[in-house]
């Protein structure tokens, strides 16, 4: 998952569309299944976006690079209320204690 935090005020269905629209670019992206894009939380500082582009196993880490970056562009130059400074982050990953 790819996650993106915007300002409470976004109008999520056209940020829903922009990141549609970035993320469909991406050759290397799955159709079957389609991309998810979810919201993942509310809080205080923005809302949570989930994004999950689907690619096969061997170019998941490349897709999730260039999705990041053509996530990044389109929020940069979408003119929609709210999305400007939006600032994209990976999930955190789970993490296992070192015994």
């Amino acid at each position: 998952d790819l996650c993106v935090t915007v300002p409470a005020a976004t109008d999520l269905g056209a940020l829903r569309r922009v990141l549609l629209a970035a993320l469909s670019q991406g050759d290397r992206i799955a159709t079957h299944p389609s991309i998810a894009i979810d919201v993942g939380e509310v809080q205080d500082a923005g809302i949570k976006v989930l994004l999950r582009p689907w690619a096969r196993s061997d170019v998941h880490f490349r897709v999730m690079v260039e999705s990041m970056e053509r996530v990044h562009a389109a929020l940069l130059a979408a003119v929609i209320k709210g999305t400007v400074g939006a600032i994209p982050a990976r999930s955190p990953q789970p993490t296992m204690p070192i015994t």
